[in-house]
């Protein structure tokens, strides 16, 4: 994925973007870029094209934005990131409704011209599409996240395009992204495409619908799918300082870094601080709320936080799980999704099923790793649940906002953020934890216009 070929493309494939809430370029006729989906080639890089989509600033927007937004990250811009301060309006919001559509809009586009390519054999055209089935899922599963009822978007057609509606969470986009992902999960590959762990396969898939599980409350199945990544030879608890490198035997899914300027996670630029943060350097910091939470002991302390100190009284705390710095060699890459979330996965739907030691065993093996005693013996259900999510602020911190879906999820929002928007100056309202849909985007769809989410 290191060809600067694949850059290119995904700026010709994006030419049309989302000027609708999704634009599908030539709504009746596919013959405008089918020359695009001639043979597998082509259409295999025209797939590379939405993963580099992924990489670089993007990759770094999709863990700080919902870190600022919880009790992880604080923001040093000047203005202060409204993220930070819970203060997002319509007009200026546009960090993922937009480009996720866009992405979205890419995989649709894929997979209606590679499902009529006449150049394409039959096997590579289900392995293509299965693969941008993968993308669209991953895609609607954070718009569902951050922006509750959406629109789940299965053509690039703009005439179906330009007069969707929301869908409820559960009743609707929720099982379309299962179904999605269970077509991916059967039709991908078992080995990896090439020799890293930078695009989809059947693990991946897997994996990903153990998340989406246990996000419905789908306990046994999250239990089941989570179970199957972790007897995967394949995949492996790995040291702390290994864990992000690009040979990560932990990793399930990576994003190379694949770009001009940085031969490694664009992470360790933005994160990893050398000087005082501001506006015009590394823009956040680690709040006390994160580095406070670690348990003494706790290697994870030790291996992923580093502090910049500029004088005796002034310290900056920050994220250090991507280390490396320098522009040459490729060591770490982006990771999306990795072993120990699948313990965790797997050990909160053991407990909610109520096997709560088999539960305690899953966090054990995260907390062994990182140099912790094992849970005390005979802890109730509700405790080793709260140990749980304990466990995922300090493991899968400043990692694709798992920190602030947790919250959500497990309904502990409004018990958290007021007191820390009360240390930002302000008040914490409960409809703060949807963002608002671009007020750009309702105009274009006269079926969502007065759909916005309540509080903006």
């Amino acid at each position: 994925m290191k060809n600067q070929f694949y850059h290119i493309l995904f700026l010709t494939l994006s030419f049309a973007s989302c000027k609708k809430l999704v634009d599908a370029g030539a709504p009746k006729t596919l013959s405008v870029s089918s020359a695009t989906f001639s043979d597998k080639n082509s259409a295999t890089a025209a797939l590379l094209g939405i993963y580099n989509s992924l990489t670089g600033f993007q990759t770094v927007n999709y863990s700080t934005l919902p870190g600022l937004s919880s009790d992880e990250l604080v923001s040093w811009s000047s203005p202060v990131s409204r993220y930070y301060t819970n203060s997002l309006n319509s007009t200026v919001n546009d960090d993922f409704w937009g480009p996720y559509y866009n992405y979205i809009y890419q995989a649709n586009n894929l997979i209606a011209h590679v499902q009529v390519s006449t150049g394409i054999a039959e096997a590579d055209k289900t392995a293509l599409i299965a693969d941008a089935t993968f993308l669209r899922a991953f895609f609607h599963f954070y718009l569902v996240n951050f922006f509750g009822d959406i629109p789940y978007i299965t053509t690039p057609d703009y005439t179906i395009n330009s007069q969707v509606v929301r869908e409820s969470v559960m009743d609707s986009v929720y099982p379309h992204i299962v179904s999605d992902l269970l077509f991916a999960q059967a039709h991908l590959p078992e080995a990896y495409p090439g020799d890293e762990r930078v695009r989809a396969n059947k693990a991946v898939a897997t994996a990903m619908l153990a998340r989406v599980y246990l996000y419905m409350g789908k306990w046994a199945e999250a239990e089941a799918a989570a179970t199957a990544i972790i007897d995967n030879p394949d995949y492996i608890l790995e040291d702390l300082g290994n864990v992000f490198l690009s040979t990560s035997q932990e990793a399930i899914w990576q994003l190379s870094a694949n770009h001009s300027f940085y031969n490694n996670a664009y992470e360790a630029f933005l994160y990893v601080l050398r000087a005082v943060p501001s506006r015009t350097g590394a823009r956040v910091s680690l709040s006390d709320y994160l580095y406070n939470a670690f348990e003494d002991g706790d290697t994870r302390k030790t291996a992923w936080t580093g502090t910049y100190t500029p004088d005796n009284s002034i310290y900056y705390h920050y994220c250090n799980k991507y280390s490396n710095k320098e522009q040459t060699g490729s060591i770490e890459y982006s990771t999306v999704m990795r072993l120990a979330e699948q313990y965790l996965i797997r050990g909160e739907a053991r407990a909610q099923q109520g096997k709560v030691e088999r539960a305690m065993e899953d966090v054990d093996a995260i907390r062994a790793r990182a140099g912790l005693d094992p849970l005390t013996a005979g802890m109730s259900q509700a405790d080793v649940l709260q140990a749980i999510l304990h466990e995922r602020q300090v493991e899968l911190f400043v990692e694709w906002g798992h920190r602030w879906l947790d919250l959500k999820r497990t309904n502990t929002i409004d018990a958290v953020m007021p007191a820390v928007c009360a240390a930002k100056g302000g008040d914490w309202k409960s409809e703060w934890q949807l963002y608002p849909i671009p007020v750009r985007q309702l105009s274009a769809d006269p079926k969502m216009t007065q759909q916005q989410n309540p509080g903006y």
